[in-house]
C-alpha cells in the first residue's frame, strides 16, 4: 500500500473547531465502533442476512463520510441500498470485502498519526 492518506481530517476538523478533546473523542469512539461493525458486516454478507447488512452499511455510512474515506464512500453506499432493496445481491459481497480492508487500513493509518 502507498503512504496515500485514505481518510481526511478536513470535515472533522471543520465540526471541531480546535478542540483536540472532543476530535481525539471521535477519532477513538471511530476506532473502537467501526473495525467491529466492518467485521459483523463482512459476516452478515457472508451468511446473506440482507436485512443486518442494510442496518451495518446504515449505521457505518455517517463515519465514513466524516472521515471521508472515499475510495469506499459510494460503496457503502451501494452495499446500504441493494441490502435495502434486495437487489443485486451478488454484488455485495464483494464491496463488503473492499469496505473492511479500506477499514482495517483506515484505521492502522488513524492510530500511526494520532498514536492511539
Amino acid at each position: 500500500m502507498s503512504g496515500d492518506k485514505l481518510y481526511s481530517m478536513d470535515q472533522l476538523n471543520l465540526i471541531g473547531d480546535g478542540n483536540d478533546e472532543f476530535i481525539t473523542s471521535i477519532l477513538t469512539t471511530f476506532l473502537q465502533s467501526i473495525p467491529q461493525n466492518a467485521a459483523e458486516l463482512a459476516a452478515a454478507s457472508g451468511t446473506q442476512d440482507w436485512d443486518k447488512v442494510y442496518f451495518l452499511a446504515h449505521k457505518m455510512k455517517p463515519s465514513i463520510a466524516l472521515l471521508e474515506i472515499r475510495s469506499i464512500h459510494d460503496e457503502i453506499i451501494v452495499v446500504e441500498q441493494n441490502a435495502r432493496n434486495k437487489t443485486e445481491l451478488e454484488s455485495i459481497p464483494p464491496l463488503v470485502t473492499h469496505i473492511h480492508e479500506v477499514i482495517n487500513q483506515t484505521v492502522v493509518q488513524i492510530k500511526e498519526d494520532f498514536g492511539l
